[in-house]
This record gives C-alpha cells, structure tokens and sequence, in this order.
C-alpha cells in the first residue's frame, strides 16, 4: 500500500520534474554575444579544417571548444538563446574574399541567410562578381547585388553602384 502511494505521488511529480530538467538543462551564454561548441571524434582541429571537414562556415566568428564525442554540432548559442547553427548571421568580410577560399565563399553565400536583406553580404556579393573571385566576372550580376545592397543616405553603398556602371 505504502508503495502505490509513493509510485502515485511520484507519476503525479514526474512531469513537472522533467519539465523543469528540460527547461533548466538548456544551454544558454548569458553575457555573451557568441559561443559555438563543436564535437568531433578528432584532435582539436583548426578553424579552417574544421570547415573543410564537416562544412561548418559559422566557426569563423566567436569561441570554439571542441569535445570527442561524435561529428555533429552540439550547441549554438547567440546572445544567450539557443538555436539552429544556421540562423546565425554569418559574417564574411573582404578578406574572405581576397583569401580565395572558394568552397567557404561558396557554402556560406548558398545559406538561407543570404535571402535577408544584409547589405553587407549583397556588398561582398557584388564584389565577387566585379573582381571575378570564385565565379565569372559578370558586371551586370555585380550591380544586381549592389543595387540590392543600396540604401538611402548611405554614401558608401551609393558609391559602390556607381562604381559598378
């Protein structure tokens, strides 16, 4: 009898226990702008090799630790929430694309993110096109992405289409 009433009190508790394990046990980076955790089954790798490896283009910015457990992802948070590795705004910058490092160019530009309207990334864009940097020169395709980069007042964006023809 003791019994059931124990097994009783604990169905009824059950829930709320895991509720609050779930809910407590996610990862957060309070006072961070950037942490991503990557695990791996290798020693620890460079960014760079990392991103030939497993196709992670977001290890360029913030903290990187790595764990031996399995070739996957385990955590990315931004600004203390958790989320999707790529719902992250990539950051690519000129250097990037002086660097030439095609295959991380060309997945970081293929992401979901290229879609919103980041006048930075049209910018870049447009670079490669106009300079001929992992693709075929293309001046029209340039000023396609310079226009979309543009906004008004900003003497920089107004300059680069201009630039562009």
């Amino acid at each position: 009898m003791h019994s059931q009433i124990v097994r009783r009190i604990a169905m009824f508790f059950c829930p709320f226990l895991l509720l609050g394990l779930v809910s407590n046990g996610r990862a957060t980076a309070e006072g961070t702008d950037f942490t991503l955790t990557v695990v791996n089954t290798h020693q620890t790798m460079s960014c760079g090799e990392l991103r030939l490896e497993s196709g992670c283009f977001l290890c360029k910015r913030g903290d990187i630790t790595y764990r031996y457990k399995a070739d996957a992802i385990e955590k990315v948070t931004y600004k203390g929430e958790a989320i999707y590795p790529y719902d992250i705004p990539v950051e690519l910058t000129e250097a990037d694309l002086y660097e030439k490092d095609c295959d991380y160019l060309v997945k970081t530009l293929k992401s979901p993110l290229i879609l919103e309207n980041n006048p930075d990334i049209f910018i870049l864009v447009g670079t490669m096109y106009e300079k001929g940097i992992c693709t075929r020169r293309n001046i029209q395709q340039a000023y396609t992405y310079y226009r979309k980069a543009g906004k008004p007042g900003k003497k920089k964006y107004a300059d680069l289409r201009r630039k562009s023809g």
